[in-house]
């Protein structure tokens, strides 16, 4: 008798993009009876240069409280930048549904740059500055760095017209669902109704959504990445409460765009956006 349990393999990814409220519609696919979303979010196991889950093994057993549900389901934002993985993910998943989330590329560079800064990743202090050595980020072999790259390509990682075409080259259009960051939060249960449709599950009562992983700024990012060292975010700091103290001392404000740059950035994505329109309908520029 065979006592192993089967491997049970995902039918549907959450793409991205990165800051544009995916964390918040992953919590909300989770509540579904007929959904199964990984408790572990961001696995990124199909990125070729950048996975938090490297091991089959345990890229799978995300999905081993899989019970009866219809959809099962992870949300990689390196999923939609990186070059190789829409290949990949077709090889291994042809006929699986894809949810793209997408937010206004200028203020989500902006945000992106912000939690890179609060994470303790980017250091430089500056918006414009980090905008002005993306190129030089993009063709340096040498660029050090401790995140996925993309993640530091502020204004690159917002083509989001060559990278939905990239997909396009392997799926048909009917397996993706492109939705706006601004329509899921201010018409959020149309948006999730638009969702369930997609995914082919019933349409449950709709529970009011909070907005989870929200931005801000930090004024030291060597400070924020030592906070979050479990040896001070846990034990005597935190029952201390001096972590919590730290984190309030090291909140920075958040920068306004200084004039110009959002044409700047507008400027530079103006032929993805048309890109972006002819392949999805949606334009924000």
């Amino acid at each position: 008798m065979n006592y192993l349990k089967p491997i049970r393999k995902p039918n549907f990814f959450i793409l991205g993009a990165a800051k544009s409220g995916t964390t918040t519609l992953h919590s909300c696919l989770s509540q579904h009876p007929e959904i199964f979303m990984s408790e572990v979010k961001e696995p990124s196991f199909f990125c070729d240069n950048f996975q938090v889950i490297d091991n089959e093994l345990d890229y799978f057993s995300l999905f081993d409280g899989v019970e009866n549900e219809k959809i099962i389901g992870e949300s990689s934002h390196v999923y939609l930048t990186n070059p190789g993985t829409a290949r990949v993910l077709h090889s291994l998943f042809p006929n699986a549904k894809f949810i793209l989330l997408l937010r206004d590329p200028v203020d989500r560079a902006q945000s992106l740059f912000h939690h890179m800064r609060r994470h303790g990743h980017e250091t430089i202090n500056s918006f414009e500055k980090a905008l002005a050595v993306e190129e030089k980020r993009i063709q340096s072999p040498s660029f050090k760095k401790d995140q996925y790259l993309y993640n530091y390509l502020y204004v690159e990682s917002g083509k989001y017209g060559r990278q939905i075409d990239r997909y396009l080259s392997f799926f048909p259009t009917e397996q993706f669902l492109f939705l706006t960051s601004s329509e899921f939060f201010q018409n959020p249960e149309q948006t999730l109704q638009k969702v369930y449709k997609f995914l082919e599950v019933a349409n449950i009562v709709y529970q009011p959504i909070q907005k989870l992983n929200e931005g801000g700024n930090v004024k030291s990012p060597h400070l924020a990445r030592i906070l979050k060292n479990p040896l001070f975010s846990q034990g005597f700091f935190k029952k201390t409460g001096l972590s919590k103290v730290l984190h309030y001392l090291n909140k920075g404000q958040k920068n306004q765009l200084k004039e110009g740059t959002r044409d700047m950035i507008q400027s530079q994505l103006k032929e993805d956006q048309e890109l972006l329109f002819e392949l999805t309908g949606i334009r924000f520029f």
